[in-house]
């Protein structure tokens, strides 16, 4: 009887035990969740400030007066002036509006780094592992972002560069072009490495919805609504 009685004993205090890391989990598996809308808040933010950095706000004063400046069929003057305006709006528009991406960029990295440290906290395994694999997904999507960054940074230091020697030239064209024809060759490259992190981060993004999709789904975690959910692109 003696050994039965305390066979229970261990069975109970097991089981308290048990049901006390389900309900520290319970909690949280409750901040994961709101940390990941935090970020999933962000990460909307991000999109809409790398999408503001190439169109400036629907205003088109740089991509129109780059034109100009590159248009093979206008006299010398007229260029020189699209230039000098085009390197005036880079100058105190887009890189305004990188600023504003990378304090966007600074909030989501940090975004992450909760997310990693909770997820690191939780004692269930098949909890732990889901919410890191979570967490892995959304270090991929903002890396995609820094990538975006780096990518429009060098593509507008190079295109200034040519703007820069057609002002040097006094409006000509063609010195600046064979000067610059590297850089020409770069923008062209960047824009379709711009356009491959783009389809990555759509897939990253997709994965990491599919990823927290499956964790609330084992664990049953109370989700919270982003304020971009009604425009997830």
């Amino acid at each position: 009887m003696l050994i039965r009685s305390k066979q229970r004993r261990s069975a109970l205090l097991a089981g308290v035990l048990i049901l006390s890391g389900c309900s520290r989990d319970g909690e949280t598996l409750d901040r994961f969740s709101r940390a990941y809308t935090a970020f999933s808040d962000l990460r909307g933010d991000a999109q809409v400030a790398s999408i503001v950095v190439i169109f400036n706000d629907g205003k088109q004063v740089y991509w129109t007066e780059l034109g100009g400046a590159l248009d093979q069929h206008a006299p010398n003057k007229v260029r020189l002036g699209h230039a000098k305006v085009a390197i005036k709006a880079e100058t105190e528009t887009i890189q305004s509006r990188l600023e504003v991406f990378d304090s966007t960029l600074d909030s989501l990295d940090r975004a992450v780094t909760q997310l990693i440290e909770i997820a690191n906290s939780l004692g269930d395994r098949e909890y732990r592992e889901g919410a890191i694999g979570v967490s892995q997904r959304a270090r991929e999507v903002y890396s995609a972002f820094e990538s975006l960054r780096r990518l429009y940074a060098e593509a507008f230091g190079h295109r200034n560069k040519i703007l820069e020697g057609i002002v040097a030239d006094g409006g000509n064209l063609a010195p600046a072009i064979m000067r610059y024809k590297v850089d020409a060759a770069r923008i062209a490259a960047i824009a379709r490495e711009q356009e491959a992190v783009g389809q990555h981060l759509s897939s990253a993004t997709d994965q990491l919805k599919d990823a927290f999709s499956a964790l609330a789904g084992r664990s049953r975690l109370k989700t919270y609504p982003s304020k971009w959910d009604e425009h997830p692109k």
